[in-house]
């Protein structure tokens, strides 16, 4: 990866860690009935405004901080309304609506002009931190708790950045996304264990082009993955 591109994942790993940590010390989100999928959207609408904010301005410094003007109306606007009333019902299409307009309204005003030093980056990156992303916090499992997934972020989210945005590795990414489910009920520790055994089993195992692992939907399922463990499950899918 260029010079630039590891720039850019570590400014978006320092940054969603960043959102991670402020909302999972948050009170009101944390005794909310609706604290994952608020955590959720709130990840998934800043990792759209980092992007979109990288695109627009090629300025990574605008980028991270219309991030934290970002985080912070998001978690504002939503520590509101659950204040508001015992009985409110998270509306995720109004408060990502209204955090859009807000962020970008204000990056419609800042110069675009492209800096003379511009490094073009790949044109797939931006997708593919997102991709790596959501497979730490994996987002599917419901037996994590927001400060879980921040713990888990704080552990894994850097490494997995680095390691899996690589062009030669990235392949693992859709291996990683099929491992995940809301059956397999992993806790903290297991999550973490499955984390760790699919970095190392990755960084021990290089693919190359001739030896992609292409993965039947009989074979990858949430049976299969609950019985042999995430590391038998690899080498099973390696080997065949």
């Amino acid at each position: 990866m260029t010079s630039l591109e590891n720039q850019i994942i570590e400014v978006y790993s320092v940054a969603i860690q960043e959102y991670m940590k402020y909302i999972s010390i948050s009170d009101a989100v944390k005794q909310s009935r609706h604290a994952n999928q608020i955590v959720q959207v709130g990840w998934s609408t800043l990792s759209h405004i980092f992007n979109i904010a990288y695109i627009q301005t090629r300025n990574l410094e605008i980028t991270y901080r219309s991030f934290q003007k970002a985080y912070l109306v998001y978690l504002e606007y939503v520590e509101q309304i659950i204040c508001s009333t015992s009985s409110y019902k998270f509306d995720s299409n109004g408060v990502v609506i209204f955090v859009y307009n807000k962020i970008f309204n204000e990056l419609d005003k800042t110069s675009t002009e492209i800096p003379p030093n511009f490094v073009v980056i790949r044109d797939d990156l931006l997708k593919l931190i997102t991709q790596v992303s959501s497979v730490v916090y994996d987002w599917s499992n419901l037996n994590l708790s927001v400060i879980d997934r921040y713990s888990i972020g704080e552990k894994y989210l850097h490494s997995y950045l680095f390691m899996f945005c690589k062009e030669e590795n990235q392949e693992w990414v859709h291996v990683f996304s099929g491992m995940s489910g809301r059956n397999l009920k992993r806790d903290f520790e297991s999550q973490s264990l499955h984390l760790n055994e699919c970095y190392y089993f990755a960084k021990t195992h290089r693919m190359k082009e001739s030896k992609k692992i292409k993965v039947s939907s009989d074979l990858l399922s949430e049976e299969t993955i609950k019985r042999l463990g995430s590391r038998q499950f690899l080498e099973l899918l390696f080997t065949r």
